[in-house]
């Protein structure tokens, strides 16, 4: 049985919660520049959180499905740079840098430059970040064998991939929400009753759906890794917080 919405909506809330607390933050320039950058990513990640409960509670699942692809991306992309900082924090503003330079050209077309001449230069050299999943699977490898709630990017031999650890959810988040955010057929099957004579379009209905909850354990392992790094949140509470959701009332 899947969390109930009250208590994805009060888990939710429960993680941002342990964030605030230690804001603000404050960095120097003699500390490492991944430091100031990774709590930013935390705060971020806890503004989409706090947003995906919202849309839903408001009968918004699409945007809210999207935000939750975009959740995932983050997270996934915080591990990943936390796992080596010193390189992949390179990497990450290198593919930036590789990202501005595809707008520098396309707005050419319409009289608009983007990069000066320096920028430009720099951008040239730039390189694109392996996909999403490449680096779902170097985060679950690195952080599983270092938090226990990372679970490992490959099972026993002949056994498939585990469905719960960043690879698995790639599958199981990220592509299932791509249909929203790439406005594929799929996303418009709730505003349609094709079955009906005649068919009819209409609002979306509020059907019972646990993807909600997923934004838990996502920004939970997120959380685990700003300990890590930072020292906070309290990886107790956050453990905590992430099971308790799980919980159901003795029979």
């Amino acid at each position: 049985m899947p969390p109930t919405e009250e208590k994805t909506a009060v888990a939710a809330g429960e993680l941002v919660g342990l964030v605030e607390t230690h804001l603000p933050q404050r960095f120097y320039r003699t500390e490492s520049g991944w430091r100031m950058l990774g709590a930013a990513m935390i705060v971020r990640m806890a503004d989409t959180v706090r947003s995906v409960i919202t849309l839903r509670s408001l009968g918004l699942d699409g945007d809210a499905m999207t935000l939750l692809r975009a959740l995932y991306e983050q997270v996934v992309v915080y591990c990943w740079i936390a796992s080596e900082p010193e390189g992949h924090l390179r990497g990450w503003i290198s593919d930036a840098e590789y990202q501005q330079l595809k707008l520098h050209n396309d707005s050419l077309a319409f009289g608009q430059k983007v990069l000066n001449k320096r920028d430009l230069a720099r951008a040239k050299k730039a390189q694109k970040l392996p996909d999403i999943a490449q680096l779902a699977e170097a985060a679950d490898k690195y952080w599983s064998a270092r938090i226990a709630a990372f679970r490992p990017p490959k099972g026993k031999p002949a056994k498939p991939i585990d469905i719960l650890n960043l690879r698995g959810l790639y599958v199981a988040v990220y592509r299932i929400t791509s249909r929203n955010a790439h406005t594929k057929p799929h996303a418009i099957d709730p505003y349609c009753d094709f079955d009906s004579y005649p068919r009819v379009v209409h609002l979306a209905k509020h059907e019972p759906t646990s993807y909600p909850s997923l934004v838990v354990p996502l920004y939970a392992q997120a959380l685990l890794v700003c300990h890590h790094e930072l020292k906070w949140p309290d990886p107790e509470q956050v453990t905590a917080i992430n099971n308790e959701m799980y919980s159901f009332p003795s029979s």
